[in-house]
C-alpha cells in the first residue's frame, strides 16, 4: 500500500507484521523504533522493521510517503541493511522519486495513491532502496560506536545549548573530523544537520503549540536569534515563524 499520511503529537508505541517506508514530503517526523532515535525530514528516510516497536510524532503542518510493505511480497529486494539502520540518508534517485509522486498525484484523489501509479513508484522505489550505499555488505557493518551514540544523545538533550562540534568531540575525547566521521558512518548525516534539524523540530512544536514570542522561541531552541530562526526555517520549508503560527 502506498499513500500519503499526516501524524500529530505522541501516538503511541505499537508495531506491525509488515515493512513500512517513510519517505518526507513535507514537515519533520521524529520517530523512536526498537529504542533508537531520528527523524525523517528533508534529508532523511525511515525503513521500519517488521514486529519493531515505534513511535512517532510531528508538529505543525506534514505530509509523508508512506509505503507498506507486506511480508509475503516475494519480489521484494533484500532491505536488510537499511531495516539494521532504521534512519537512512535520501540520495539523489530519492528526492527525485518523491518529488515526482508528489507532482503526479493529484491532491483531489485523496491521500491514497492510484494502484496504477502506486505500482510502477513503488517498483522503482523499492529498487532505488536496494541499491542505497547504506544497504550494502551489511555482514561487514560494525555495531555503531558508542561515543557517536553518546553524541546523539547529547544533542537530544542539549539542542538548546550554544553547542560546538568542538564542544561534541571534546566530550568523547575525540578530534572533531574522527567524531564527524564515525557519526557519518553511524547515522548517515552530518553532526552540523542533526542538531540543525533537532533544533527546528523543537521551534517548529513551540510555535504550534505555544504562545511564546518568536524571538523566545528562537532563544529556547538554541538559535542566535529570531532572524537566525526564520532564515533556517525559510530555507527547509519555506515558510516563516509567523506563517507557522498562523497555520
Amino acid at each position: 500500500m502506498l499513500d500519503f499520511r499526516t501524524y500529530g503529537l505522541a501516538a503511541p508505541p505499537h508495531a506491525h507484521d509488515f515493512v513500512q517506508v517513510v519517505m518526507p514530503a513535507r514537515g519533520v517526523l521524529e520517530m523512536d523504533v526498537d529504542g533508537r532515535g531520528g527523524c525523517v525530514d528533508v534529508h532523511h528516510a525511515a525503513l521500519i522493521p517488521a514486529d519493531a516497536t515505534h513511535a512517532f510524532e510531528a508538529a505543525g503542518t506534514n505530509t509523508f510517503i508512506v509505503l507498506d510493505i507486506a511480508a509475503q511480497a516475494v519480489e521484494t529486494p533484500d532491505l536488510r541493511g537499511l531495516a539494521d539502520r532504521v534512519f537512512f540518508p535520501l540520495t539523489p534517485g530519492l528526492r527525485a522519486l518523491t518529488a515526482w509522486l508528489q507532482s503526479a498525484h493529484a491532491p483531489s484523489a485523496g491521500p491514497v495513491v492510484d494502484a496504477t501509479l502506486a505500482n510502477a513508484w513503488s517498483t522503482l522505489a523499492l529498487a532505488t532502496l536496494a541499491a542505497h550505499p547504506a544497504n550494502q555488505a551489511t555482514q561487514l557493518r560494525a555495531r555503531t560506536d558508542a561515543r557517536a551514540e553518546q553524541t546523539w544523545r547529547t544533542i537530544d538533550q542539549r539542542y538548546a545549548d550554544p553547542l560546538t562540534l568542538d564542544e561534541l568531540a571534546a566530550d568523547v575525547g575525540l578530534s572533531t573530523r574522527r567524531l564527524a566521521t564515525l557519526f557519518r558512518a553511524a547515522y548517515g548525516t552530518t553532526l552540523h544537520a542533526r542538531l540543525a534539524a533537532v533544533r527546528l523540530h523543537h521551534a517548529l512544536s513551540l510555535l504550534e503549540t505555544s504562545a511564546l514570542p518568536i524571538a523566545e522561541i528562537a532563544a529556547r531552541t538554541g538559535y542566535y536569534d529570531q532572524s537566525a530562526l526564520t532564515r533556517h526555517l525559510k530555507a527547509v520549508h519555506g515558510v516563516t515563524p509567523a506563517a507557522v503560527r498562523r497555520g
